[in-house]
């Protein structure tokens, strides 16, 4: 997927229940798709685009959602009003192996939930620093023992969210 170049398209495709298990491939598109439900652990998508997926109870546990060549330094994989709900998302990695940066002296490369819906997602332990997770919904969402240095929350919504020290909070972490 998308080693020509150009990245694959799987917009509004309706891949619900789909075994994508181990899939790799760097800057697939699946906007407004469907992955409902999905197994996508163990995927390797460097870059990709998940902006409006519905990806409620989808299993993304294991998988690596950053980018890792030097092509793709400046797109890292989005969740842009995506929703999430229930996903599954264990020992997912979403921040840049050996601290990729974007361009010359920009920031780390990180992981985009601008306005996703992350209801009862458990990102404990992942590694988030400098996430943006502006207009989020976080209610029942932990983040125990995650590390979020420089998150952007604004606007985000906490109700039951369980912030890095382990304290549960309705106003933010």
């Amino acid at each position: 997927m998308g080693t020509s170049g150009v990245p694959t398209s799987f917009q509004l495709a309706d891949m619900a229940g789909a075994n994508l298990s181990g899939i790799s491939g760097m800057g697939g598109i699946f906007e407004c798709a469907d992955l409902d439900g999905a197994n996508l652990s163990g995927a390797r998508l460097q870059g990709a685009r998940f902006d409006s997926a519905s990806m409620r109870g989808a299993d993304l546990t294991g998988g690596a959602f950053v980018p890792e060549d030097l092509i793709f330094l400046q797109i890292p994989t989005m969740f842009l009003r995506a929703d999430l709900t229930d996903a599954t998302m264990a020992g997912a990695g979403f921040q840049a192996a050996g601290g990729l940066r974007h361009g010359q002296g920009g920031g780390p490369v990180s992981p985009f939930f601008e306005g996703a819906t992350l209801t009862g997602v458990n990102m404990s332990n992942l590694m988030l620093d400098n996430a943006v997770l502006i207009n989020a919904n976080l209610t029942g969402v932990s983040f125990a023992g995650a590390s979020l240095v420089n998150a952007n929350w604004g606007g985000a919504v906490f109700a039951g969210t369980t912030c890095p020290d382990g304290a549960v909070t309705n106003s933010g972490c």
